[in-house]
């Protein structure tokens, strides 16, 4: 049992630890080095925000897009920046000499104008279903302090046995501490005669 708890701390440890990690790099990548996207690698995460390329992500949906691949080819998935400066992942549809013609799965039309490799972002790599709406809480401040109070309880409430006695101390400790208790018991039920 008390491997099981000591697991769960560090579970628990690393799982509060990357929150805010991860919280902080997106701060100093967004607002102090001024970059358009957080990237780890050459590579990125952003949230599905519209249905138009149901079925193949959905809203709510994380994408990962590679920000290295440079060579495009008919229906690859991309990401670009609009006209106004929006990121849009659809599909190609048609590689041509004035750029690249694209839409979205779930439209019937394709999308207006063309889109040249330089206003392309990155190509699409894989989706996290539905882990959008977890980093929108996430990244929310009350969230997060709610999120860390509940983790660091957690750990203290899996640091101890059964008695309140912590994990991590000696037996010789133990014994003081189960001492105490059997003394404070025995003094309870002597005040109650």
């Amino acid at each position: 049992m008390r491997k099981v708890k000591i697991f769960l701390q560090i579970i628990i440890w690393i799982f509060l630890i990357t929150i805010i990690s991860y919280n902080f790099y997106t701060y100093v990548c967004l607002n102090l080095l001024n970059k358009e996207v957080v990237s780890i690698n050459g590579y990125t995460i952003l949230e599905v925000v519209s249905g138009s390329m149901e079925p193949t992500f959905n809203v709510g949906d994380l994408i990962v897009i590679d920000l290295k691949k440079r060579n495009y080819k008919e229906n690859d998935i991309v990401t670009f920046r609009d006209e106004n400066a929006s990121y849009v992942t659809h599909r190609i549809e048609k590689i041509t000499d004035k750029g690249m013609i694209t839409k979205g799965d779930a439209n019937s039309s394709i999308d207006e104008g063309y889109i040249k490799k330089h206003d392309i972002v990155g190509v699409y790599v894989t989706k996290i279903s539905k882990m959008g709406y977890m980093i929108k809480s996430i990244k929310n401040p009350v969230t997060l302090i709610f999120v860390f109070i509940i983790g660091v309880i957690l750990c203290i409430v899996t640091s101890m046995d059964k008695d309140g006695i912590p994990l991590d101390i000696s037996d010789e400790e133990k014994r003081y501490f189960h001492k105490k208790n059997q003394q404070k018991l025995k003094k309870n039920i002597k005040d109650r005669k």
